[in-house]
């Protein structure tokens, strides 16, 4: 096996002193990023084949014996500049099986002896079995949106897939968004005109069109193979638009491409020192007409995740019985009324998304507090959504009062009306047994957060 490891590193080594030449720096950027992927594609195929070998000579194939291995992230996108990570994930049948284990283990040692040894170049590999998707957090789960299949059992591959866009909703991409914007308002990092702007994850640039794509996966479905083109024919989106985001990525790619091969590294930021370079190299005048320009193209790219945001809101989307229509939740109607059973996941749904409640649904509810204590036991669907408003990390204290406000808090906690409502014997108290506990509540939240002021405590 090592004369194999050997010969692959010499292949990787001869493929990628050919793609980038000093020339490269301005070639044309997609279809060096294409190759770019091709070079690792032929390396894992070869990498995959000599790991079933090794496999078969150590277990038996079963049955059911299979395993995937599938490109992710900007790999599975093709989207690959010289020095980008490399992600790949081994997708197996089942867990346990002797053969899919010799495989994998084979296989993760040939990628650690072929790549590793290349210190500018970081190779991710990961175990990931479809059973383990619920556990996932998002980022795992939106670097798997873009898997493309590379070799093994293709059923697997497309199983993940259907999985995770079951799992997934454009919601959580747009979540993820607002926190992001949180955290970067806090550090003073939101800013589109950074005089050094960073390609990948600045604002407006190719995170922002990472997310749009994401978004509109979702929404449009996993089948949809060129994404800008369905959005016009769905009248989604002009054609002078999609010309322009089309454009807005070449000038991204391109640049990162550049700074890469300038950098000898893996390096996103066009700090100061590159700029005249850059400007140079791409035909511009001076470092000021190239940084108008990038700023235009950032401006697309913003705009074309702000619409991916909209177009979410607009809906009309099902959430499990929850309607997400023009920027509103609702209830979904039988038979012309709201279904009752539906409310505490309404309330959930809006503390996680931060979308709020239609008019219609509050005043339905507020018709219904008088009775909405003396419905039926909570079902387990209900039970689910209340300790999901529980398990949440924001705006816990807010929907606890909103269920009290409107009486459904009663039905999972009894008579805590009553406790709203009592006043404790000790008069040093300021508030209510019920009150009280809520801002116990706020203040767990806000040291959670790392923000609780300096307001007066109370008793």
């Amino acid at each position: 096996m090592q004369d194999q490891v050997g010969r692959l590193r010499e292949r990787f080594r001869a493929g990628r002193t050919e793609l980038f030449p000093a020339s490269a720096r301005v070639a044309p950027c997609r279809e060096l990023m294409e190759r770019h992927a091709a070079l690792i594609d032929g390396l894992i195929l070869e990498i995959y084949r000599v790991s079933c070998e090794a496999a078969d000579r150590q277990a038996q194939r079963g049955e059911h014996s299979g395993l995937a291995i599938v490109a992710t992230g900007g790999y599975g996108r093709r989207e690959l500049s010289p020095f980008s990570d490399v992600d790949i994930a081994f997708i197996p049948s089942e867990e346990q099986d002797p053969w899919v284990e010799a495989a994998v283990h084979a296989a993760f040692k040939l990628v650690m002896d072929v790549f590793l040894s290349f210190r500018e170049i970081h190779v991710g590999y990961s175990f990931r079995p479809i059973s383990d998707l619920p556990t996932w957090d998002l980022t795992v789960k939106v670097a798997l949106l873009d898997a493309r299949h590379l070799c093994g059992e293709q059923r697997l591959s497309e199983r993940l897939l259907e999985q995770l866009h079951w799992s997934l909703s454009p919601l959580d991409i747009l979540l993820e968004i607002q926190q992001l914007g949180e955290r970067k308002d806090r550090n003073g990092n939101a800013v589109l005109y950074s005089v050094e702007p960073n390609l990948k994850e600045g604002e407006g640039a190719l995170r922002h069109l990472h997310r749009a794509r994401w978004i509109y996966k979702l929404l449009l479905g996993r089948d949809v193979n060129h994404l800008l083109g369905e959005l016009g024919e769905r009248g989604l989106m002009s054609s002078t638009r999609i010309a322009e985001i089309e454009a807005a990525a070449e000038w991204f790619w391109r640049a990162r491409n550049w700074l890469h091969l300038s950098a000898g590294r893996r390096f996103d930021v066009v700090i100061n020192n590159y700029q005249d370079r850059i400007a140079h190299d791409f035909g511009f005048a001076s470092a000021q007409e190239w940084l108008s320009q990038h700023y235009a193209h950032a401006e697309t790219l913003e705009l074309f995740q702000d619409a991916a945001m909209r177009h979410t809101l607009a809906g009309p989307t099902d959430l499990g019985g929850v309607l997400l229509e023009n920027g509103y939740l609702s209830r979904r109607r039988i038979h012309a009324r709201p279904d009752a059973a539906r409310a505490v996941k309404l309330f959930h749904l809006s503390q996680r998304y931060q979308v709020p409640i239609g008019l219609v649904d509050m005043q339905d509810l507020e018709s219904m507090r008088g009775v909405a204590a003396g419905l039926m036991e909570p079902s387990g669907d209900e039970t689910w959504s209340f300790l999901g408003i529980l398990r949440e990390g924001r705006d816990v204290a807010p929907t606890l009062r909103a269920l009290v406000r409107y009486g459904l808090l009663n039905r999972f906690i009894e008579h805590f009306d009553r406790v709203m409502r009592y006043v404790p014997p000790d008069p040093a108290h300021r508030y209510t047994v019920g009150e009280h506990s809520l801002k116990m509540i706020e203040h767990l939240e806000s040291l959670r957060a790392a923000n609780d002021g300096v307001e007066p405590r109370f008793v």
